[in-house]
């Protein structure tokens, strides 16, 4: 009797149970709000159930806020301002008035000049191939960076926020691959020291002369890991 009673109570609640709708997920919540329109594309696991999403594309909003590409949003303190797709250097002038920038992406390469005060670019300036060295002369009046691959060290004259007067001052044969990097100017500013990634070497670049002037290693194998580059030659290795 027991039995019977217990299968007559669960019977009608199986029942309600098969009956009853299935749960519905809650919707995901959305980014926070931007000023950036958002594009719809079809959820490829969702799309039958769900329809269409909004997706935002990353990048900078204008509300200040940064469009990350995993949907977060980043809120950097301070002001932000626009200078290229891949600045890997600033550098400051030693009167705090302007900055320099050193942009490597995929875009052109190029130095960007900037009034901190203002947030406003004042002038640019293309170069061919960049990494990583910038920098300026403790006088303000010399901007230096880096050729990266073409094995120059690029050189301008800096004055009121403008760079004139490019020249090129040539380190080695491109085959042999020192890849010139970090840059350091003397106190004087006639004398330019030059790190090489590539080469694992330290060059010493005479600003007045355009020349190498002298060149340390940094490992036994400095002077055989670039193509062709056997033995040193007369005139990087000697010091003036």
């Amino acid at each position: 009797m027991r039995r019977l009673v217990l299968l007559v109570i669960l019977f009608p609640a199986i029942l309600g149970g098969l009956n009853a709708a299935p749960p519905v997920a809650p919707p995901r919540p959305r980014p926070s709000s931007s000023n950036s329109p958002a594009v719809s594309i079809e959820d490829e696991e969702e799309g039958r159930e769900r329809g269409r999403l909004d997706i935002e594309w990353p990048g900078a909003r204008t509300n200040g806020f940064v469009q990350l590409p995993n949907q977060w949003l980043l809120h950097p303190t301070g002001k932000q301002l626009v200078v290229g797709d891949f600045p890997v250097n600033i550098a400051v002038h030693p009167g705090g008035k302007f900055a320099a920038v050193l942009h490597c992406g995929n875009s052109q390469n190029e130095v960007v000049v900037f009034d901190i005060a203002k947030a406003k670019i004042i002038s640019r300036a293309e170069i061919d191939e960049a990494f990583y060295g910038l920098a300026f002369s403790r006088d303000g009046k010399t901007v230096v960076c880096s050729g990266a691959g073409s094995e120059v060290v690029h050189v301008f004259d800096f004055a009121e926020g403008y760079l004139a007067n490019h020249r090129e001052i040539k380190l080695r044969e491109e085959k042999r691959r020192g890849i010139p990097a970090g840059l350091a100017l003397s106190e004087t500013g006639k004398d330019l020291y030059v790190a090489n990634v590539w080469a694992q070497s330290v060059s010493r670049v005479s600003l007045v002369k355009n020349r190498i002037t002298g060149e340390l290693p940094l490992s036994p194998n400095s002077l055989v890991i670039q193509t062709n580059y056997i033995k040193p030659d007369a005139s990087t290795t000697t010091s003036e």
